[in-house]
Order: structure tokens, then C-alpha cells, then sequence
């Protein structure tokens, strides 16, 4: 490995939500979070998740996190909302 990055645990959490929610048909699935951190993402993102959904920007469907067909276009303002050192939070 000629080069490489150490992520923090919040760094981590918050890249693995946003790449699930870029799978826009699939979603990301809420239990998988638990498993792989130890803790619900809720108790991780719940501020977020309730600013976001009530913005109508993310979703909850089948155990799965959603963006709404509404972010799609602004999806990368929902990703700021989700990253640890991000300044524009509601």
C-alpha cells in the first residue's frame, strides 16, 4: 500500500450512510449500521434523520433508509447534514 487514510469511527459512520443512500433504488438498510458499528443509527443520526424527513428529503421504508425523489437533485445537501465536521447544520 504505497498510500492510505485512517478515518475516524464518525467519519466512517457517516460515509457508510451516504454511500448506502447514493444506492437510490436500494436504500441502506437500517439494522446494517447496528451490526457493523454496535449502536442504532438513530441514536447516532437522530436529529438529522428527523430534520431531514421532515424537509421530505429522506425516508424510511421497509427498515431501510430512502432519499426521497425530491433529493435527488440536492442529495449532497443531505450528505452535509450527515458528516461529522459539517457547519451547515440546521
Amino acid at each position: 500500500l504505497a498510500d492510505y487514510e485512517t478515518i475516524s469511527r464518525e467519519h466512517a459512520m457517516s460515509e457508510t450512510v451516504i454511500l448506502g443512500l447514493r444506492l437510490v433504488s436500494e436504500g441502506y438498510p437500517i439494522a446494517d449500521f447496528e451490526q457493523r458499528f454496535g449502536q442504532s443509527i438513530y441514536d447516532v443520526y437522530s436529529r438529522q434523520i428527523t430534520h431531514l424527513t421532515r424537509l421530505g428529503l429522506i425516508e424510511t421504508r421497509a427498515n431501510r433508509l430512502y432519499l426521497t425523489e425530491r433529493a435527488y437533485l440536492v442529495s449532497n445537501r443531505v450528505f452535509v447534514e450527515l458528516y461529522p465536521d459539517s457547519e451547515n447544520r440546521y
